[in-house]
């Protein structure tokens, strides 16, 4: 029977969660957060802004996560979240112009962290020849053949793309655990090492003459021994963003969860934690320890000189990056297929999932992007404009929940205890300031085009089509000022006039309430293109004796 097809139905969805806070949401976000950056370039930065201001960087950028993290936590505890990754919940919470929008942003970002973890990969192996080579007394560039880093990258996407496509992401499912472990005891070989070359039991690769002590406080800004750039602190601030970006990677999971609304802002508050304490302790504990030169020279130092060998964290590494491959093109996909799905840009057309749970067009369209990406050769190219998508994102998130917490439309009553609408005001300002920081025609020419893309889905949005109603922002607005005024009026002694009318031109419509009698009548001005008359049934009065105002079941 129907019945028992609707239990049944509610009884499988309860056995999928069956996730808590650790497996669901900490794990997840930690092993995004903790990626290609820690190992390949927190220790050159180091070496060039030195210990203190990389400090600063971090905690700067540490900043503005807490803040947007603030602001998502209102998101997802704003209601009752049954099902959806992160585009499907902010665009449901904020209305679809402003979601579409950042889900955009978030996909591009989330696509160019792939091709980052690509990247890094091929370089993990090309410094480890090197230093390999160089120790042998052997000279390489890490260059095997012309345009080999392309030509490697592309071989990587493809394959990985190819796995997904025939395996169809369930085993990334499988392995994410997997892949945790290994970055785990990666991090704790390379600590090790470390603490064992500054009491002088171990070396690795290195020699006594690499230890020196108090070296890299300071900034010494050099140029780039491979790249032939000289840094500044707003470069290093560009490279070290993307370590902190994997914040939304804990949402993914929100159907799972036993109890989304609590394991969601805790799992990534501590995600943030525990990622801020091991970058800040990488960056004491090698600055501190390990000559500049060596620093600058050894981009892979944190393998050079693991225990109990090099081997270990040089593999470790590879296989991290693999793994985070995977996982950007298990998620990407689905995101931008329900972008796609939700008909709201026409371009995006050919994306739509042809079945429920279809994503291969959408999968192989992100393994074209990630691989273009790919083709500058070098994740320091890749970085600035990553990280400059992502604070835009973050900047938007916050610009939204700061505008619906000020204004608080029927729609958007957050639980969470520590949301306020002056901390989101003071994350957008936050991360809009380190974009213009980095890069202000970056920032600028990226923000446009957001601007452009909201403009383009409100101009473009197809509801009468599709039969969809989706609530924005900007109505929401309207909102609090129509009743606002409204609320005024009917608290106001002695000056409550005694006829109020309300014009939506939108829908062509007019409401007359007349203070004098109980009645309301709806009215219709035939303006808009298929406006019919409503019935007096279909709106709640809006005026009571000694009453506010309101409008549950008003609809504009």
């Amino acid at each position: 029977s129907g019945t028992a097809t609707v239990q049944q139905h509610h009884d499988n969805n309860e056995q999928r969660r069956n996730l808590g806070t650790i497996s669901g949401v900490y794990l997840p976000s930690l092993q995004s957060i903790l990626g290609v950056i820690l190992f390949l370039r927190l220790t050159h930065v180091t070496s060039q802004a030195g210990v203190a201001y990389t400090t600063l960087l971090l905690l700067i950028s540490t900043a503005s996560t807490l803040l947007t993290w603030s602001s998502l936590s209102a998101i997802v505890t704003n209601g009752d979240i049954k099902s959806g990754g992160p585009y499907y919940i902010i665009s449901r919470t904020l209305g679809v112009d402003i979601g579409c929008s950042l889900g955009l942003l978030y996909y591009i970002g989330n696509t160019l962290s792939g091709s980052l973890f690509v990247l890094g990969a091929v370089e993990a192996v090309q410094h480890s020849i090197r230093g390999y080579y160089a120790r042998w007394g052997y000279g390489f560039s890490g260059h095997i053949f012309p345009y080999d880093v392309q030509i490697t990258s592309l071989a990587i996407v493809a394959a990985m793309t190819g796995s997904i496509h025939v395996g169809g992401g369930r085993y990334v499912t499988l392995l994410s655990h997997l892949f945790f472990g290994i970055t785990a005891l990666s991090i704790l070989f390379m600590f090790l090492g470390c603490i064992f070359f500054i009491a002088g039991w171990h070396t690795g690769s290195l020699q006594q003459y690499d230890r020196s002590f108090h070296e890299n406080i300071w900034s010494r800004y050099e140029p780039d021994p491979y790249t032939g750039v000289l840094p500044d602190i707003y470069s290093c601030l560009a490279l070290i963003y993307p370590s902190v970006t994997g914040l939304l990677s804990g949402m993914a999971k929100i159907d799972q969860l036993k109890n989304p609304r609590k394991s969601i802002p805790q799992g990534m508050f501590w995600a943030i934690v525990t990622s801020s304490a091991i970058y800040l302790m990488v960056t004491w504990l090698f600055g501190m320890s390990i000559s500049n030169r060596t620093l600058k020279v050894d981009k892979f130092v944190t393998a050079s000189v693991s225990f109990p060998h090099e081997l270990l964290v040089r593999i470790g590494v590879v296989m991290t990056c693999f793994g985070l491959v995977l996982g950007t093109l298990a998620t990407a996909p689905a995101l931008i297929a329900a972008v796609a799905a939700d008909e709201v840009l026409p371009f995006l057309s050919f994306l739509r999932p042809r079945y429920e749970g279809d994503k291969t067009r959408a999968l192989w369209f992100t393994s074209v992007i990630i691989g273009l990406a790919t083709l500058p050769g070098s994740l320091d190219h890749i970085a600035p404009f990553l990280t400059i998508f992502y604070l835009l994102m973050y900047s938007g998130v916050n610009a939204a929940t700061c505008i619906s917490g000020y204004v608080r439309p029927p729609g958007f009553r957050p639980t969470f205890r520590y949301f306020h609408w002056s901390v989101s005001f003071v994350g957008f300002v936050w991360c809009m300031g380190l974009a213009f920081l980095i890069s202000w025609m970056g920032a600028f020419s990226s923000l446009l085009s957001f601007l452009l893309i909201g403009a383009y889905i409100k101009k473009s949005r197809r509801l009468a089509a599709t039969g969809m109603k989706w609530g924005t922002l900007g109505s929401a607005v309207r909102y609090n000022i129509v009743s606002s005024a409204l609320n005024s009026l009917a608290k106001s002694a002695g000056a409550v006039p005694t006829e109020v009318t309300l014009s939506m031109s939108e829908e062509g419509r007019q409401m007359k309430i007349n203070h004098s009698s109980e009645d309301v009548s709806v009215l219709s001005s035939n303006v808009g293109v298929g406006v019919t008359d409503i019935t007096p049934e279909e709106v709640t009065h809006l005026h009571s004796t000694n009453a506010d105002f309101h409008a549950k079941n008003w609809r504009p």
